[in-house]
């Protein structure tokens, strides 16, 4: 049994700030929001964001990149923001941390974008 703390967290437990952006391309999670303390977890979901659709998608994303049941994962604050407070049950704060290693996935230049020729 994991030893409560202040507040009613456990151990186990990881809260983290998370800037979600609707209607990307893809899911993806990685990347660093700003240089705030606190850091702020990137995290790019396909859904749109109406009728917590784009929720219910970072849920199921961050919980599968975090390796944990999507019953761990729940939004605390920021339910109609981009910037959500998400706790996550029994996760380690080591998968937290390399998810904010990673590069945040970059846009390519236009200029790769256009044909040769």
């Amino acid at each position: 049994m994991p030893e409560i703390l202040e507040h009613g967290l456990r151990c186990a437990d990881v809260r983290l700030t998370v800037r979600v952006y609707p209607g990307a391309r893809r899911d993806e999670v990685g990347g660093r929001y700003g240089t705030t303390e606190p850091p702020v977890l990137v995290v790019r979901v396909a859904a749109p964001a109406s009728g917590g659709r784009a929720n219910q998608r970072l849920v199921t994303v961050l919980a599968a990149a975090l390796g944990v049941p999507r019953r761990a994962v729940t939004v605390v604050t920021g339910a109609t923001s981009r910037t959500k407070v998400v706790e996550v049950s029994g996760a380690e704060s080591a998968g937290r941390d390399r998810l904010l290693a990673r590069r945040s996935p970059s846009r390519r230049p236009r200029d790769s974008m256009r044909g040769s020729g």
